[in-house]
């Protein structure tokens, strides 16, 4: 479903958002941190810290469907067009500014994932 939790027999091994599952546990592994579905959350911190805001366990800026992450620590924004140099002053859900969050990206991630 939209939170993770699994319904019917899906892809054997992938949960929400096609990450690694785990039937043992019920844990989603995202790389950097597991999921549980059965709350909805996290179950440890950020390890980027508060770069999503003041809450450590969130993911995305609570809008998985502007925001992503490709790679465990990268951030990556889908906008109508990208945002190479990171310092624009476009906004998420309206009141989050992007450049608060990609300042962390440096030149060199950014180059990694041109847009196309």
């Amino acid at each position: 479903d939209a939170f993770g939790q699994v319904i019917g027999s899906g892809m054997p091994g992938r949960g929400f958002s096609s990450k690694e599952y785990n039937e043992r546990t019920s844990l989603s592994y995202f790389g950097a941190r597991y999921y549980d579905a059965s709350i909805g959350r996290f179950i440890s911190r950020d390890p980027l810290g508060f770069v999503d805001g003041p809450i450590e366990y969130i993911y995305c800026v609570n809008n998985p469907l502007i925001v992503s992450f490709r790679r465990e620590n990268d951030i990556c924004y889908h906008r109508e067009h990208c945002q190479r140099n990171g310092r624009s002053g476009n906004h998420i859900d309206g009141n989050i500014r992007i450049n608060k969050l990609i300042q962390i990206i440096t030149d060199k991630e950014i180059s990694e994932f041109p847009c196309a």
